[in-house]
C-alpha cells in the first residue's frame, strides 16, 4: 500500500473543493485512529478513497454496484448521496493497479461512510465519524460530536445518526434502513 500513489491518483476524480475536504478528513481520521487504536495506515488509506466516486454519473455508479450490495438494490438507494461509498469501493475493487487496495475492511470503510451498517469495524466507524465531524463541517451539534469523539467513538456516532435522523425527517427525506441498523447495532453493543 502506497499512500502518495493513493492520494495522486484519488486527486484526479476530485475538483479542488472535495479533495481539501478529502484532505481534512484524512487528518481526522488519523487522530481518532490513534485514539483507538485502529491500524493508521488503513485508516488514512480508507479516508483518502472515500469519495473517490463522488463524482461519478449516477449510471456509472449502477453500473457499478449492480448485482454485487443487495443493500442498495432498492428504488430508495438510487442516488448518488447513497450509491458514491458502494460505486467508490468497488470502483478502488476493480482498479488495483491505480490504487493497490484489495483490503476489505479498508473498502468497507469507503462502502459504509455516509450510511454505514451494523457490526462495522473500528476503522469503517472511524472514516464514517471522521466524514461527519472534520474540520470544516458546521452541522448544529458538531462540536458536541467532536468534543465525544475524542473519548468515546460509538457514543460520537450514535449521537450524529441522531443528529441526521432529526435533519433528515425534518425534511421529510428517505431515510436508508442501514442508517437505522447502524445506530440500533451501537445501542445492542452497549448491552
Amino acid at each position: 500500500m502506497n499512500i502518495e500513489v493513493i492520494k495522486k491518483n484519488v486527486r484526479n476524480y476530485l475538483d479542488e473543493k472535495r479533495y481539501n475536504h478529502v484532505k481534512r478528513v484524512v487528518k481526522c481520521a488519523v487522530e481518532l485512529a490513534k485514539i483507538y487504536n485502529a491500524p493508521v495506515e488503513k485508516v488514512e488509506a480508507s479516508a483518502w478513497l472515500h469519495d473517490v466516486a463522488k463524482f461519478f454519473n449516477l449510471s456509472v455508479m449502477i453500473d457499478l454496484t449492480k448485482g454485487k450490495y443487495p443493500e442498495v438494490e432498492d428504488k430508495m438507494s438510487k442516488s448518488t448521496a447513497v450509491l458514491h461509498g458502494f460505486a467508490g469501493a468497488e470502483f478502488v475493487r476493480q482498479n488495483y493497479e491505480l490504487f493497490g487496495i484489495d483490503d476489505e475492511e479498508i473498502l468497507d470503510g469507503v462502502k459504509y461512510h455516509t450510511i454505514g451498517s451494523e457490526n462495522m469495524s473500528t476503522l469503517a466507524k472511524i472514516v464514517y465519524l471522521a466524514d461527519a465531524i472534520e474540520e470544516a463541517r458546521s452541522w448544529e451539534g458538531v462540536e458536541t460530536a467532536r468534543d465525544l469523539a475524542k473519548i468515546d467513538l460509538d457514543k460520537a456516532i450514535k449521537f450524529e445518526i441522531e443528529e441526521k435522523l432529526k435533519y433528515l425527517l425534518s425534511k421529510d427525506s428517505i431515510i436508508h434502513p442501514n442508517v437505522i441498523k447502524f445506530r440500533n447495532s451501537l445501542i445492542a453493543n452497549q448491552i
